[in-house]
């Protein structure tokens, strides 16, 4: 079976960056995304994204045990159709 498969997929608005690693990009962000009322944690390695970039996100959902509920990414890429709707 396709690994691949198995992720869910999520287009998200990235609000803020929480944190950033330079040296292998792994990011902590805040994103709006399409049927959720609050901020969403991503988090994974994203190369340079900014605040206000809309992204299609392939990953994971996670309960972490400190900081709640997470999607984990394991890949990702721009989505240029312009600003999610909510």
């Amino acid at each position: 079976m396709n690994r691949n498969n198995m992720f869910t997929e999520i287009k998200a608005q990235i609000e803020r960056i929480t944190y950033y690693n330079e040296e292998n990009g792994y990011t902590v962000a805040k994103a709006k995304v399409g049927g959720r009322h609050d901020l969403v944690t991503v988090v994974g390695n994203l190369l340079s994204v900014n605040a206000g970039e809309v992204l299609k996100l392939k990953g994971e959902w996670h309960n972490h045990p400190k900081f709640g509920e997470q999607f984990k990414i394991e890949s990702y890429e721009e989505y240029n159709w312009g600003l999610l709707v909510y």
